[in-house]
């Protein structure tokens, strides 16, 4: 036992830098050994810029990787260690047609060090891609119910009335409104009333500025009802007129607002729509786009007339036969 123990007393120096190289040699000798892996389901994302839309289910993908290295390094090797990023811009080849091509090069993978990528498998990707546009898109409040017998609500008015949305530039471009949830009217409401509610999604693809507006419904014992009779139009025009009209239309349809016992009860009778023929202007023979008004001949009712339709119609002004000729007449008589 002294014996050894005097061994390795004797030229320790020269006994550690032996071990040291024997150490090296060992791991030289280990690095050069070269393995290669197959690594299944690599995740690759996929980016985009802020003018690029890929639907969420093209965001990522997941390929095969063949990847070579020391045996030490293969065996420590997770599958964690490897991923892959590519990016889609406007300007990437093939934009323009909606599909784009990406070929999947080792440069697009990052891995352990020391880890060499061999392949690749699928090498390519076909992404279907869009421009993504915003846009201000209307709010249409979804209000429900009726409040208490005899009142009635205006459908409610949503704060902001307009949105900014973003997402594909054809779905963006397809969307006439954003709807919220549905907004229940007690049945005892008697006061207006205002509530901040969600705007529902339209879907997975859009991306909105807000997700929750204020709807105000107002109460009141007003109502607007559209007349279930065509209003006659009727013309005035002064007494001493050498044209006759010939308009397009006849007669139109009228909306009132008031209190509801009132407008259930109006008639027929009661709503005038006319054109003022008065000015001058229509003395000569042509044809003309006459404005229309309406006054209601309900004395001590407040009702007014909220809509014509149309609020306009087109005459014809006609030279009477014979006019030119009384005139003539007129003066030859004086003389």
């Amino acid at each position: 036992m002294s014996a050894f123990w005097a061994f390795l007393i004797r030229d320790p120096w020269r006994k550690i830098i032996a071990l040291v190289l024997t150490v090296i040699l060992y791991v030289v000798l280990n690095e050069g050994k070269q393995q290669q892996k197959d690594l299944l389901n690599i995740p690759v994302e996929i980016k985009a810029d802020d003018e690029v839309f890929i639907p969420n289910v093209n965001r990522s993908t997941a390929v095969r990787v063949t990847v070579r290295g020391s045996e030490s390094r293969i065996k420590k090797l997770n599958i964690q260690d490897i991923r892959g990023a590519v990016e889609i811009t406007c300007n990437t080849p093939g934009f323009q047609s909606g599909n784009v091509t990406l070929f999947l090069e080792p440069k697009d993978f990052v891995s352990s060090r020391g880890i060499e990528i061999v392949s690749i498998e699928p090498s390519r990707l076909v992404v279907p891609v869009q421009r993504r546009i915003s846009r201000d898109v209307p709010v249409a409040p979804i209000v429900v119910g009726q409040p208490r017998q005899g009142l009635a609500h205006d459908g409610g008015k949503a704060q902001p009335d307009m949105v900014r949305v973003s997402g594909p530039e054809r779905a963006v471009r397809n969307l006439q409104t954003l709807k919220t949830e549905i907004l229940r009217i007690r049945q005892d409401e008697s006061r207006s009333f205002s509530k901040s509610i969600a705007l529902e999604s339209p879907g997975d693809e859009f991306t909105l500025s807000t997700q929750m507006v204020d709807v105000t419904v107002t109460i009141t014992d007003d109502m607007s009802r559209s007349l279930p009779w065509l209003v006659p139009v009727l013309w005035n025009l002064p007494l001493q007129r050498n044209v006759k009209i010939f308009p397009e239309r006849e007669s139109v349809t009228v909306t009132v607002s008031g209190q509801q016992d009132e407008i259930k009860r109006i008639s027929e009778n009661e709503i005038m729509v006319y054109a003022d023929l008065r000015d001058s202007a229509y003395d000569k023979p042509g044809d003309y786009i006459v404005p229309l008004k309406a006054v209601v001949n309900i004395p001590g009712k407040f009702i007014r007339v909220t809509r014509i339709e149309p609020d306009k119609i087109r005459i014809r002004c006609e030279k009477l036969p014979g006019a030119n000729d009384r005139g003539s007449t007129d003066k030859t008589n004086k003389k």
